[in-house]
């Protein structure tokens, strides 16, 4: 396994190099403490999922990938409850609404929402609301829906007496991460890294601030971030490892099942009845670092957040 390892590092630094030559100096030497950065957080990742690896009990873009997950959950033998997949585009704050709306009609009420859908290392682009793309699809589009839901999520809670959820999937990346707030659309300067970062550590200052004011209003809504682990999905198609050494996740990285694990445990263990504003990863609350908990930071990004969205009161609080 020792070998294995200094295998993938080799193999990730030759994929680096190819990405860091690509860019000017000033991006080279923050290219370079990102990949290292990235380096330790991804080991560290790794040893704490082998340590606990026992305790990990075991609206989609892509209308067809959606379909097919539903086909499997059937064959897999589960006979209750249904599923059905709805268009949903996290770029596009129209596409959001629209899924919100749809949703609205045709359920009552909520009791769970899990912001699960992201992406990695893509190249530089803006959406239609001109917004980088990873802070849009990883940040803003879920709080976005989150306050579109919000209402119905508080609906559900009361029909049974049992707190509703909210479970953002985020990362371990967010320590590598910085709020941007001169130019969150990183136009002077992109690299992809940076801007992964700062996507999921934008999402942990939401998960965090948007619970105290749950709380605060007395709302029986509770609000998780989760850090599945480094999990082998397709999340990491558009990263140098998957291009030079494709079997290394295959070989290192949890399976989808063992990432979803702390995702479910988030969304429906007792022992979190109550409570919110956690971080959870391999099913164990975890201690949140700087500049997670920088009070100052959580609420500069709200307001952001608010215009950015054209949200006046988030979620009727």
């Amino acid at each position: 396994m020792q070998y294995i390892a200094i295998l993938a590092v080799c193999l990730i630094f030759l994929a680096s190099l190819a990405f860091m030559m690509q860019l000017g100096l000033k991006q080279i030497l923050h290219a370079i403490f990102y990949q290292i950065y990235y380096y330790f957080l991804g080991s560290s990742a790794m040893f704490e999922d082998f340590i606990y690896r026992r305790s990990n009990k075991t609206g989609c873009r892509n209308l067809e990938a959606g379909k097919r997950t539903v086909q499997e959950i059937q064959d897999s033998g589960v006979k209750t409850g249904s599923a059905e997949v709805l268009p949903l585009d996290l770029m596009s704050l129209k596409s959001v609404k629209l899924f919100a709306e749809k949703v609205l009609q045709k359920y009552s009420n909520l009791h769970l929402l899990i912001n699960n859908a992201g992406i990695m290392f893509v190249p530089f682009k803006l959406t239609e609301d001109s917004l980088e793309s990873h802070f849009a699809v990883n940040y803003l589009g879920h709080c976005f829906l989150t306050h579109l839901l919000l209402p119905h999520l508080k609906l559900g809670a009361e029909a049974s007496r049992k707190n509703s959820r909210i479970v953002n999937v985020s990362s371990c990346a967010y320590l590598a991460g910085k709020i941007n707030f001169e130019d969150l659309t990183m136009m002077k300067g992109y690299i992809p890294q940076a801007a992964y970062a700062q996507s999921k550590l934008a999402q942990i200052l939401f998960t965090i601030k948007l619970n105290k004011l749950l709380e605060k209003s007395g709302i029986p809504v509770q609000v998780h971030s989760v850090h599945p682990g480094i999990v082998n999905t397709d999340l990491f198609n558009g990263t140098s490892l998957k291009r030079v050494a494709p079997f290394i996740p295959a070989l290192m990285f949890k399976t989808p099942s063992q990432g979803a694990s702390s995702v479910v445990h988030a969304a429906i263990s007792e022992e979190l009845e109550g409570t919110g504003g956690n971080y959870i990863s391999n099913c164990h609350i975890s201690k949140l670092k700087y500049p997670a908990t920088d009070v100052e930071v959580q609420d500069k990004l709200w307001m952001i957040m608010l215009r950015l969205a054209r949200i006046e009161k988030f979620g009727g609080i």
